[in-house]
């Protein structure tokens, strides 16, 4: 009796684990598949790129060589941490989906159509940047000259 209540024991404590093993590891094969690397790639050039550069801006004293070097070198930085990256985001799929729910979306990027839009992503983040950054200026311009107006008619500001 004692050998199959220690066994239970085991059992109830040891399953829960081997689940989230095989959770995790579907989840790596999934990320993998869909490419996440590359995506973090590309991300690099069409999103950080963009945001080093604006906070380089804010140190007009550093010369075109320096930021040159340290965008090369941020980009290799970021790239080079692409696999911690890869395995966080598997922790994070092997938390929210069920190990069925891993293998058919694995099966889906893997499929035809999968390629097809995994080929696609790219193209899509670099015209999604362009959108994004064309709306965040126009939001940009609409909220300065919404602060701008009130704070003349409130008195707060005489020219500009």
């Amino acid at each position: 009796m004692k050998i199959r209540a220690l066994s239970l024991c085991l059992f109830l404590v040891l399953a829960p684990q081997a689940h989230a093993d095989e959770r995790l590891a579907l989840a790596q094969e999934y990320v993998n598949a869909s490419r996440v690397s590359e995506l973090l790639a590309t991300s690099s050039v069409l999103i950080m790129r963009p945001i080093m550069e604006q906070l380089l801006t804010k140190e007009p004293s550093l010369s075109a060589e320096i930021r040159n070097e340290f965008m090369t070198r941020f980009e290799n930085k970021f790239i080079a941490r692409a696999p911690v990256m890869v395995e966080a985001f598997a922790k994070i799929m092997a938390a929210e989906f069920t190990a069925d729910e891993l293998r058919e979306a694995t099966a889906f990027v893997k499929s035809p159509l999968g390629q097809h839009l995994l080929d696609f992503q790219p193209t899509m983040m670099q015209k999604g940047a362009e959108i994004g950054r064309v709306w965040g200026e126009q939001a940009g311009r609409e909220a300065m000259e919404e602060v701008i107006n009130e704070m003349r008619s409130e008195g707060k500001l005489k020219t500009l």
